[in-house]
């Protein structure tokens, strides 16, 4: 086998495991339920997380669907995404660089354009006081982790009116 290229930081691991197929279908999940669109006006999404893993997951699932997607790197970018595209839902992570999730729903929030925007806080290192930081500071719900995040967005129309 040949050796991986070298890499600076962290670690590098595989395994292989023997699997053989089974030859039935999975019984563990119903995808009579499995969201295929919606229908109405196009809801425009912003998601802005510093790991472009993430934000490509939501937006590779969101996208198919009909919603439309624009990506942020970081709060100061959102920030500025949210003003000139005006998204109906931000998804942002707490934990970035430049302007932290904290600091884009403190500022989004100062401006009247987004009084009523949906806000779903989301991330998966921080503690319980920030979850409620978040929510005090005005973001509509807190999702944990990105299988979360995607189940919130799923919900997202019970945060409406």
């Amino acid at each position: 086998m040949p050796s991986p290229p070298p890499i600076e930081h962290g670690s590098r691991f595989w395994f292989y495991l023997p699997l053989q197929l089974s030859g039935k279908a999975s019984e563990g999940r119903s995808y009579a339920s499995r969201i295929v669109g919606y229908q109405g006006d196009p809801i425009k999404i912003l998601i802005v997380d510093d790991n472009h893993d993430n934000r490509a997951v939501l937006a590779g699932l969101l996208e198919p669907l009909g919603f439309l997607i624009r990506e942020a790197e970081d709060g100061q970018e959102g920030l500025m995404t949210a003003v000139s595209w005006q998204p109906h839902l931000i998804l942002t992570d707490l934990v970035m660089p430049k302007l932290d999730g904290f600091s884009l729903i403190r500022q989004i929030r100062q401006l009247p354009a987004f009084t009523d925007t949906i806000i779903i806080a989301a991330s998966a290192s921080v503690m319980e006081a920030d979850v409620q930081h978040s929510l005090k500071l005005a973001a509509t719900a807190f999702c944990p982790n990105l299988s979360r995040r995607i189940g919130c967005i799923n919900n997202w129309n019970r945060f409406c009116n």
